[in-house]
């Protein structure tokens, strides 16, 4: 019936589809801060070396999602790991309330997905030669200048689809 149509605008389920993009797009945004500078990295890494990195962005993949989940819960919970490194750095601390948060969501959310945004990233920037950054600092260009106009323009079709595969998951979660 047209019911079950009209119930879809319910204040309720906008307000769980707002929210859902909203970690989504927050998810997205920092996978790309962090995975930018990773891809990089690994991109410009000497070949023996960065077989090994490329291995361990790719090793959560070998695990089961729902035992990365649970191997969180341990960290996150009230008497975890995370929260025993703590009270241990700085004893007498009150432990922190971070399981069942936002925090944590995003946390979640962000190590699951990282991967899916460095690797089509790496594969992008490992195409761009190194040469066309001196050759744009010796015509002049500032290290940013040359990094934004030269490098990062090159980058974009890594990005786009980095983000796009990251966002699109993280809203199906």
């Amino acid at each position: 019936t047209t019911d079950a149509y009209v119930r879809v605008f319910d204040p309720i389920y906008l307000g769980i589809f707002a929210r859902s993009v909203g970690y989504a797009a927050a998810t997205t945004v920092l996978c790309l801060l962090i995975g930018f500078p990773v891809a990089w990295w690994i991109a410009r890494t000497p070949a023996p070396a960065r077989g090994r990195w490329l291995l361990l962005v790719m090793v959560p993949f070998w695990t089961s999602f729902l035992v990365r989940t649970y191997a969180w819960i341990m960290i996150l919970k009230q008497e975890g790991l995370l929260n025993a490194v703590l009270r241990s750095l700085a004893p007498g601390t009150p432990p922190l309330e971070l399981l069942y948060t936002p925090t944590a969501v995003m946390i979640g959310l962000v190590y699951a997905y990282l991967p899916f945004m460095i690797l089509p990233m790496y594969s992008v920037m490992r195409q761009i030669p190194a040469s066309y950054v001196r050759a744009a600092r010796s015509l002049g260009a500032s290290p940013s200048t040359a990094f934004l106009r030269v490098y990062l323009p090159q980058c974009i079709p890594g990005i786009g689809a980095g983000a796009l595969l990251v966002f699109i998951l993280a809203l199906g979660y």
